[in-house]
């Protein structure tokens, strides 16, 4: 959990330098011409992390909780990068919660 707070903590940079100090409130498009220079990064991390995920629960390393557990991170990770595209959330996982009710 420690390493998805790091990279959600990096998401927000990552929001804040595409798509303005605050996202929300911004008029007009965002420049999302440099993007690249961070999207396969993130998607590596996703496909990675999910890779992972189905790795340790074929083998049984991990037990059930941890295996939930790292699910939600990843889902977070790939909520937080889904509103960064968006551009005009400033609150990268506003409305995580919801989506796991």
């Amino acid at each position: 959990m420690q390493h998805a707070d790091e990279i959600i903590n990096c998401l927000r940079t990552v929001n804040t330098h595409f798509n303005g100090p605050d996202p929300t409130s911004r008029s007009g498009c965002p420049d999302h011409s440099r993007i690249s220079e961070v999207a396969y990064c993130v998607s590596g991390i996703i496909s990675g992390g999910l890779t992972l995920y189905l790795k340790l629960n074929q083998m049984r390393q991990l037990d059930p909780d941890s295996l939930a557990q790292l699910s939600v991170e990843l889902c977070r990770i790939a909520y937080a990068w889904d509103q960064i595209l968006a551009s005009d959330v400033s609150d990268i996982l506003e409305g995580f919660d919801i989506t796991l009710a």
